[in-house]
């Protein structure tokens, strides 16, 4: 592996349910969409990372950072190794609900400004509402 390169593994095919692989895809096909930089599509964060990644990584001050796309941010040259996923023979994941929601939202508003601008956008809307819609007379006592 030269300087600064990295191996990134690629899920293109898994034998895990249909449903919940193509929601997965769905998903890495809407930030890949949204982000501002050029995500690498159904990329889950397994590789081989030269060290000049980690230490860059390492540096970044991100109490909350998204790794799958702090490798493409970073911009170094990476090299996708395409992989198919066995279904899990052991074990339970210990992701639930509310973790794979938690990351998505990391991943979604860690490279985009998308979210911010619909959410402000939603607020100056509702804001118009809150105005009367016509006049308000007050009469004098």
């Amino acid at each position: 592996m030269g300087k600064g390169k990295a191996v990134v593994g690629v899920k293109n095919q898994s034998e895990e349910t249909p449903l919940f692989f193509f929601v997965r895809r769905c998903y890495y096909q809407l930030v890949y969409r949204l982000a501002d930089t050029k995500i690498i599509q159904n990329y889950t964060g397994f590789g081989l990372y030269d060290k000049r990644v980690l230490d860059i990584c390492r540096k970044i001050n991100d109490p909350y950072p998204y790794f799958r796309g702090l490798v493409s941010e970073i911009g170094l040259p990476t090299t996708a190794v395409p992989f198919v996923q066995p279904t899990r023979k052991r074990g339970l994941t210990k992701n639930n609900f509310y973790t794979l929601f938690d990351t998505a939202m990391l991943g979604i508003t860690n490279h985009s400004k998308v979210p911010l601008r619909l959410a402000t956008l939603f607020g100056f809307s509702l804001s118009f509402l809150s105005f009367p819609p016509g006049r308000v007379r007050y009469d004098s006592p």
